[in-house]
């Protein structure tokens, strides 16, 4: 397997970034790797924060223990994170593609270079 499609596997499939750290690539392997970090810990961190308002809002009694009201409570309050955390979805899509596109550009240069210096 050549280093393009291994780059592009790791940057795809596990984290944008880990595709350049393997291309040793290190400094945008980092930056591509802890902007995806924090995109999508504020994403977790965003769900989170309005799971647990609808379970305050459970405890407290103002949504009932009624499957129903529950669901319809998730899904307002799903609504709001949704808009409050799009622009975070979109940048990790976007460090997604583009950790993706860089990998395979940089890992098509690598092995160039390296069937050159085979021949």
């Amino acid at each position: 397997m050549s280093r393009t499609v291994k780059a592009v596997l790791l940057s795809g499939l596990v984290l944008p970034g880990i595709g350049q750290l393997y291309l040793r690539r290190i400094w945008l392997g980092l930056v591509l790797v802890l902007a995806s970090l924090a995109a999508a810990g504020y994403v977790v961190v965003t769900a989170m924060d309005t799971a647990l308002a609808v379970v305050d809002r459970i405890e407290a009694g103002e949504v009932a223990m009624d499957v129903g009201a529950i669901s319809s409570e998730v899904e307002q309050t799903s609504q709001a994170t949704t808009r409050k955390s799009g622009i975070a979805i979109y940048s990790l899509l976007a460090l997604w593609i583009a950790g993706i596109v860089d990998a395979y550009r940089a890992g098509r240069k690598q092995d160039s270079l390296a069937d050159k210096d085979k021949a």
